[in-house]
């Protein structure tokens, strides 16, 4: 299903199906964070929707989401102004996150193609 033409990096909200055959495989990503093999298995062959708000508040977008998967939600709330917070993660455990937007540019093009 394709995004629908309201939806961009600006506005998130709505409910996201991960779709695993057009996806990457997670495994190595969960093996380099150490998460235990059963739980890397599980995850992996799991399905995985996500149900995101996008706000702004004094200029400073906030993303709510909720997380689904294997009958467990997993909650966390983003805030796009690069400071610090910490968060608790079921599977990660404590983190110090930080989040905001770049532009294409500063990534660059060979990031953006893949």
């Amino acid at each position: 299903m394709a995004a629908p033409p309201e939806t961009s990096v600006h506005n998130l909200s709505g409910k996201w199906e991960l779709n695993s055959k057009q996806s990457d495989d997670i495994l190595p990503v969960l093996e380099l964070q150490e998460v235990p093999f059963l739980v890397r298995t599980l995850v992996s062959k799991a399905s995985v929707s996500v149900t995101l708000k996008q706000t702004t508040n004094d200029g400073v977008s906030r993303i709510d989401s909720t997380q689904n998967s294997l009958g467990h939600a997993v909650e966390e709330t983003w805030f796009l102004n690069w400071e610090p917070r910490e968060s608790t993660h079921t599977v990660f455990g404590k983190m110090i996150v930080r989040a905001h937007l770049v532009s294409p540019t500063t990534v660059g093009e060979a990031v953006l193609q893949g």
